[in-house]
């Protein structure tokens, strides 16, 4: 990709080379607000959300984080988006980016940036901005966020899986047994 950067950088992204959209090696775990857009978009349970098998070494380093996993026999679970057979999400359309707009989930809102010690920060480098070293300032105009924005989507995140834990681990018992309408009926239960 040249050096060029636009307001359209994800999509251009995500038509040149494998993306956040895209990224086999993550799983992208949801909040209920997220669940609760993504069936008000009128898409089934179980052809998008699934509870997603963790190892201990796979967890970030943030206390809160591991702490809000879900532990089922010895095994860490989150709920998480499907991906394609092709590791892109399930969202994901050609060219068009993602389908769910501004309702897509809390994490893809908050990528390519994390808080860490109450200050924003990149987390991971194969997205395109981080590659070239765009100052933080610049990259949030470039993507159209703002710090504020970025720590009300962190803060989503974090309340939500700690806040929510008990009804995440129902959740994720009615996912592994495949208990889809239960599922559905549980999410709207607590709106």
């Amino acid at each position: 990709m040249d050096k060029t950067i636009s307001r359209n950088i994800c999509c251009e992204c995500g038509a040149k080379r494998v993306n956040c959209c895209c990224n086999e090696d993550y799983y992208l775990a949801v909040t209920i607000n997220d669940i609760r857009k993504i069936i008000s978009h009128g898409f089934k349970i179980k052809d998008c959300i699934e509870a997603a098998g963790f190892e201990e070494k796979e967890l970030e380093d943030e206390q809160w984080w591991k702490d809000a996993m879900i532990k089922i026999k010895n095994k860490l679970y989150r709920i998480s988006l499907i991906e394609k057979k092709d590791g892109k999400c399930i969202f994901l359309k050609n060219r068009k980016g993602c389908i769910l707009g501004d309702d897509r989930p809390a994490l893809c809102k908050l990528f390519p940036f994390w808080i860490k010690r109450n200050k924003i920060i990149y987390y991971d480098d194969f997205c395109e901005i981080v590659q070239q070293k765009i100052p933080l300032r610049e990259a949030l105009d470039i993507i159209g966020e703002t710090k504020e924005k970025i720590r009300e989507y962190y803060a989503e995140v974090k309340e939500d899986f700690l806040k929510n834990h008990g009804l995440h681990e129902k959740l994720t018992y009615l996912l592994l047994q495949k208990r889809y309408n239960e599922f559905e009926k549980a999410v709207n239960a607590k709106a």
